[in-house]
């Protein structure tokens, strides 16, 4: 497969790069901060834009499943002013997970990157 960056977005610390996948109607997001890196490929553009909703107006317990597939699955949940980035993953033994904790504070940021990222790419595309 071929991919070519779409658009590019930054906004205080937080930087998103959204990555056209050549020949599908498919992208690819890589968001980055001095915390963490995050990369996920496959999933339509719109989906990106459904995330920087939820980030803008997140309530309280709410969870945003971002991508699924047979391997796992990436959400986003709100809990106790913190957003949480989670990586689960199911096995015969139990789940597997990795979380992030991000500042709610900081997801205006985010969604500004997000924002700035889409807008770049729908200038080129």
């Amino acid at each position: 497969m071929k991919f070519a960056l779409a658009g590019l977005g930054k906004q205080n610390g937080w930087t998103v790069e959204l990555d056209e996948i050549i020949d599908t109607e498919l992208y690819g997001i890589s968001i980055h901060n001095i915390q963490f890196s995050f990369q996920i490929y496959g999933f339509p553009l719109g989906r990106v834009l459904e995330f920087q909703r939820f980030l803008r107006t997140r309530d309280t317990d709410q969870v945003f499943v971002f991508h699924t597939e047979s391997s796992g699955r990436v959400e986003f949940a709100e809990h106790d002013k913190l957003m949480f980035l989670r990586l689960l993953q199911q096995t015969s033994f139990g789940t597997n997970l990795v979380e992030i904790a991000i500042a709610s504070t900081e997801c205006d940021y985010l969604a500004a990157a997000i924002q700035e990222a889409v807008k770049d790419a729908e200038s080129t595309g």
